[in-house]
C-alpha cells in the first residue's frame, strides 16, 4: 500500500539536517537537490520570506496595543530584526563563555542622508555591547541582511522626531 506525505518547505529543511544518508536521498529525490543546498540568501528576500522560512505567524501592530502607541512600531521592528537574525542564524546562537567564537554584528553611521551601515563588527571575547539576540554567527550573512533589510534593521534607531512625540 502507497501512502503519501506532505511536508511544509520548513519542516523538510528541519527534517534533512538530522536526516542519514537514506531518508536525505528520499528528500532530495522529492524536492531536489537545490532546495536544500540553496544558500538563505538566495532565497531569503524579504520578511514574508523569513517567516516562511522560520514557519511563523509575522506579529502585527495591533499585537503591541499593550505598549504606549509611541513605542508600538519600535517593539515590532526590533522583532522583525531578532527574527531576521534567527532566520539566518539557523538555530545558532552566541556562546560568550566562548572566547575564540567570532559574533558579528551591524553598525551604523548617521549621515544627513540617512543611515548607512558603517561595517560589520565581530566580537570575539566573552562581552557584548549589543544583547545576545543581536548577532550573526557569519560576516556574510550579517551583511547581506544590513543590505536587504536595511529599513527594518534603521527603523527603531532614536531620531529627533521619535524623540519629539
Amino acid at each position: 500500500m502507497k501512502k503519501t506525505l506532505a511536508l511544509e518547505d520548513y519542516t523538510a529543511r528541519s527534517l534533512y539536517k538530522i536526516a542519514d544518508s537514506n531518508f536525505k536521498t528520499i528528500l532530495e529525490d522529492t524536492f531536489g537537490i537545490d532546495f536544500f543546498v540553496t544558500k538563505l540568501s538566495d532565497r531569503i528576500k524579504t520578511l514574508g520570506n523569513v517567516y516562511n522560512e522560520l514557519n511563523q505567524i509575522p506579529l502585527k501592530i495591533s499585537d503591541y496595543l499593550f505598549l504606549l502607541e509611541k513605542d508600538r512600531e519600535q517593539s515590532l521592528y526590533i522583532q522583525y530584526q531578532l527574527d531576521i537574525i534567527k532566520c539566518f542564524n539557523q538555530g545558532w546562537k552566541p556562546d560568550f563563555t566562548n572566547i575564540h567564537e567570532h559574533k558579528y554584528y551591524l553598525w551604523w553611521e548617521r549621515k544627513r542622508t540617512g543611515w548607512l551601515l558603517g561595517g560589520v563588527g565581530i566580537c570575539q571575547y566573552g562581552n557584548s555591547a549589543l544583547g545576545a539576540g543581536f548577532y550573526f554567527k557569519n560576516r556574510e550573512d550579517a551583511a547581506f541582511c544590513a543590505t536587504q533589510f536595511k529599513e527594518i534593521f534603521t527603523k527603531t534607531f532614536y531620531n529627533d522626531e521619535y524623540i519629539r512625540r
